[in-house]
């Protein structure tokens, strides 16, 4: 992983928190629970899918 960002901790709702971690080699962002179960896969615009321009 690349980077992380986690959204919806400061909020005052428990359980809605999501982390959103990017990925370099194969370019992705990928949403998770804290816990680690998977919540989606965010899509990337086409300028960001191509690894060259990392």
């Amino acid at each position: 992983a690349e980077g992380l960002v986690l959204r919806g901790h400061r909020n005052g709702r428990r359980g809605d928190s999501v982390l959103t971690v990017s990925f370099e080699r194969r370019p992705r962002l990928i949403q998770f629970t804290p816990e680690g179960r998977y919540v989606a896969a965010v899509p990337l615009p086409p300028a960001l899918s191509d690894r060259r321009r990392y």
